[in-house]
């Protein structure tokens, strides 16, 4: 029992080293859904103007990045905050389409480890365990979750 409290301990610990997270300025080039939370996003990182030298982990060095995505109850509910919701993932799915609809950018972006490469040698083309909506100081993204947090 020991055994599996210190394993639950490092499990915690070693998870909270996921925090942070950044978002990019992308264009929605195509957004596929299968089913209400399943969808395969791809987007168009645009430059970032405002920091000179630096690259996003992700979105970075792309020119175009895939995302293959569905909502993970599971991890929603042991892993991720409680704010990230089924309904906050669709949420985050509608305002996407949106702006593919208009042609505008949108803030796309990752907490954590918020997104997990397909394959270690495919850049640029990753999953996602769940999408938040998030609007702070006038300022909204769609934020990915992949690993806990």
């Amino acid at each position: 029992m020991k055994k599996l409290q210190l394993i639950y301990i490092v499990t915690l610990f070693s998870a909270s080293a996921y925090a942070g997270g950044s978002f990019e300025s992308v264009v929605v080039v195509s957004l596929k859904q299968t089913g209400s939370t399943s969808y395969t996003l791809v987007v168009r990182p645009q430059p970032n103007k405002t920091i000179v030298g630096y690259a996003d982990p992700y979105l970075g060095s792309c020119i175009e990045v895939t995302i293959y995505g569905a909502y993970s109850w599971f991890y929603s509910a042991v892993y991720f905050p409680d704010f990230v919701t089924r309904s906050n993932h669709k949420e985050a799915l509608s305002h996407l389409k949106q702006a593919q609809k208009l042609g505008r950018a949108v803030n796309l972006g990752w907490i954590g480890g918020g997104f997990e490469p397909v394959r270690a040698e495919s850049k640029c083309v990753y999953r996602s365990r769940a999408l938040q909506l998030e609007t702070q100081d006038g300022t909204t993204a769609v934020l990915s979750y992949y690993n806990p947090v």
